[in-house]
């Protein structure tokens, strides 16, 4: 029987006290740019009020606004903190601000004598964002990177080290791995003993944190590490490093078992009446504010090629439901044999002129707001994938249908963090983003996942 791996939901805040010597000053540092946090907001909030008075009512107005953005931006981090590596500092930082803007709407119209104008309101907004930006950003570069040691060398660890690799901006580490079988590992990565000698190796690395590889003897390796568990040693399994750092969940070596996060007592709660609640209001914004723009694409589809308008496509929904997705037509008519499912490439040859640049602003997707109206998607969730191709996934993939756990979405994690796929090895890419979307879903994250996709359209990324 397999003992259960020790994990440990911790923030990046704590440090090992022997990782360097430079470390304790750095603490300091960060110790005193946090209390400074509060200062950061209030600068720009009193830059807007000040000029017109100070006054008993001013500095009531300061305070309050002040407080408001603190808690927003303070509660958003916590909130966020499992995909703040993955999501970045300066998404937080917005959705924590727009939050804050929120409150400060509400309380402007309930609040006799609030008087806050429009205008001082997006000043002090601008202000706030641009702030904290600089102040999280600076944190960030300010904060040691942990130093990270790993047990066992199966493949799970391989692949970690690999994409460590490939992303050296990362706050991470590698100081070496401890292995029984001596297999080969990665060049730098220094072989430092057998799971026997880990106490050891703890008392002498002190690493910020432990990463169980899959097949690592945790047993034995747990044991090791209760043995000098005063020295405040974390413990991590190699797939939850991998939420917490590049969050996504590999899915090749995932076992059922892992389904029990998604379910357990302690998840945090996304309520279907929250959900959707969110889908409608901004669906519904979004086709009253887009209006003039969609009756300009109805003309500019109609004449660029013959053909329908919409193109209507049945699609795999929560539950595995099937509905019929719609989206502007951006390839000639009939580039579908009937009954015959071709994915979607780059510089496909059946895209018209006018559908190309539609695919590459991704205006296409505009219709599916209709969709969420009508309860068949969400505004963030998994891309709905179509029937055809449910067989050959379900065979290639592992867990691929559990996807259908949730809604699909108009834009979701896997899509912003993956982009387009055309074959089953990247829609295996996409599921390890869409499970951890799954697992980590909230209104706040629905929120970030909007605000990159809003950079990501201006950008292109990942458009065919």
């Amino acid at each position: 029987m397999t003992t259960p791996y020790a994990y440990t939901e911790q923030s990046d805040e704590s440090i090992n006290p022997a990782a360097a010597s430079v470390i304790p000053r750095r603490e300091n540092v960060l110790a005193t740019l946090a209390l400074d946090r509060a200062a950061v907001i209030v600068v720009p909030v009193a830059a807007v009020l000040l000029p017109s008075g100070v006054s008993p009512q001013t500095l009531f107005t300061m305070a309050v606004a002040a407080s408001v953005w603190s808690i927003a931006l303070r509660g958003t981090y916590s909130r966020l903190r499992r995909s703040a590596l993955a999501l970045g500092t300066g998404v937080i930082t917005a959705v924590g601000t727009i939050s804050g803007l929120a409150a400060l709407s509400v309380l402007d119209f309930w609040l006799p004598g609030f008087g806050l104008s429009i205008r001082q309101l997006l000043l002090m907004t601008a202000g706030v964002l641009i702030a904290s930006s600089i102040f999280e950003a600076v944190m960030q570069g300010l904060s040691p990177r942990r130093r990270l040691l790993l047990v066992g060398a199966d493949e799970g660890v391989q692949e970690l080290l690999d994409e460590l690799a490939t992303n050296p901006g990362l706050p991470f580490e590698v100081i070496g791995i401890v292995d029984d079988e001596g297999a080969v590992i990665a060049d730098g990565v220094p072989r430092l003993g057998t799971t026997g000698e880990l106490a050891l190796i703890l008392r002498e690395q002190r690493p910020d944190l432990v990463v169980l590889g899959a097949e690592a003897r945790r047993e034995e390796a747990l044991s090791h590490l209760l043995d000098v568990a005063p020295n405040d040693v974390r413990v991590v399994d190699v797939h939850h490093f991998n939420e917490h750092a590049f969050g996504k969940v590999p899915v090749r070596h995932l076992s059922p078992v892992w389904f029990m996060s998604v379910f357990h007592l302690y998840q945090q709660p996304y309520s279907r009446f929250v959900k959707r609640s969110f889908d409608l209001l901004v669906a519904a914004l979004a086709l009253l504010a887009l209006a003039p723009v969609l009756l300009a694409l109805v003309l500019i589809v109609r004449v660029s090629s013959p053909g329908p308008v919409f193109y209507r496509q049945l699609r795999l929904g929560e539950g595995g439901k099937l509905f019929e997705m719609l989206k502007y037509r951006t390839m000639i008519d009939g580039a579908e044999a009937p009954g015959v499912a071709v994915w979607a490439k780059s510089d496909d040859t059946r895209v018209t002129p006018v559908g190309r640049v539609l695919r590459h602003t991704r205006l296409d997707e505009l219709p599916q707001f209709w969709n969420v109206l009508r309860g068949d998607m969400s505004i963030v969730g998994p891309r709905p994938e179509r029937p055809e191709f449910l067989e050959l996934l379900s065979q290639t993939v592992p867990f691929w249908t559990r996807r259908h756990l949730v809604k699909p979405g108009i834009t979701g994690w896997a899509q912003l963090r993956r982009g387009y796929t055309s074959d089953a090895s990247g829609t295996a890419e996409k599921l390890a983003y869409d499970l951890y979307y799954l697992k980590y879903r909230s209104l706040l994250l629905d929120l970030a996942i909007l605000s990159r996709t809003a950079r990501i359209v201006f950008s292109g990324f990942g458009s065919r």
